[in-house]
């Protein structure tokens, strides 16, 4: 029984939505256009007339999740504390959203796909207009981190503790002391 039933309208954006929702339910490996076109409420067919294969469903889920970052980081206050902002942004993110974080930075979505490619750099751009004082360089480092412990954390290798602020800044601090 489909979860979020189409009525005519915006078709891509419904198999989406439903593609999000079982991404989130039972990861990629259990996804297919058909699953979604069931979650859908649509006939099998209804997706190819958006997505040519699942690897192009999954580039658009990838693009999606980029556009909620960029969100995320437009609500980063440009104070002191910005560069752990983006950082603690990042790891909420990747943390509530643990499938879509990995699509995001996984194949197909990391072979040139022009959607999440361009995605993927609006968000930095968004950045660097938002954090005028840092340049694209240390907002790309700082990412880069933020990735790092992301992947760390989804992965269940290491854990923030009940304080990721807490956690963030430390490993801030640790980094800043291990640099020259």
């Amino acid at each position: 029984m489909p979860t979020s039933p189409y009525h005519h309208g915006d078709l891509r954006n419904a198999l989406l939505r439903s593609a999000r929702d079982l991404l989130e339910r039972s990861g990629e490996a259990n996804l297919s256009l058909r699953s979604v076109a069931r979650d859908a409420g649509v006939s099998s067919a209804a997706p190819y007339r958006h997505f040519a294969d699942k690897n192009e469903l999954l580039a658009a889920l990838a693009a999606m999740g980029y556009r909620e970052l960029t969100d995320r980081f437009g609500s980063i206050p440009t104070t002191d504390g910005a560069l752990a902002e983006l950082i603690e942004s990042f790891l909420a993110f990747a943390e509530s959203e643990p499938h879509l974080f990995r699509l995001m930075f996984s194949h197909p979505c990391t072979r040139g796909d022009a959607e999440p490619a361009r995605a993927g750099r609006a968000a930095l751009e968004a950045l660097v207009r938002q954090m005028p004082d840092f340049s694209e360089e240390a907002l790309t480092a700082a990412w880069a981190f933020a990735h790092g412990l992301a992947a760390l954390i989804v992965h269940h290798q290491i854990s923030p503790g009940d304080d990721r602020r807490k956690y963030v800044a430390a490993i801030i601090k640790a980094a800043a002391k291990a640099s020259p």
